[in-house]
């Protein structure tokens, strides 16, 4: 059996290039596969592929421009997880402060 480290590997393709007049577009994009994709085309395996643009290259008369991509919804999404761990934490504590509380009440 192959290690997870083995099957889970994040690669940053570029597509090829698009020409259109003097200039030249490259789509710059993250890839993270788990599995194997190469058994997949064998019909011998599974593999879950997640890719996600990051950046436009553009080339023009010898000048290269660099264009991010911002994923505005990964961006909100990590934040709300974000804020609804730290309300779970404090929630917690704050019923575990109570709790004792009770607790230190009773035995006095």
């Amino acid at each position: 059996m192959q290690k997870i480290a083995h099957r889970l590997k994040l690669d940053i393709i570029q597509d090829e290039p698009i020409s259109l007049g003097t200039s030249t577009v490259k789509l710059i994009s993250h890839r993270l596969s788990l599995g194997s994709p190469e058994a997949v085309h064998q019909n011998q395996g599974f593999a879950f592929l997640f890719q996600q643009p990051t950046g436009i290259i553009i080339e023009e008369n010898g000048r290269a421009f660099h264009i991010p991509i911002r994923d505005y919804h990964k961006i909100i999404m990590t934040l709300l997880w974000l804020v609804t761990a730290v309300c779970a934490l404090i929630t917690l504590c704050s019923s575990r402060t109570q709790r004792v509380l009770r607790n230190s009440k009773r035995t006095s």
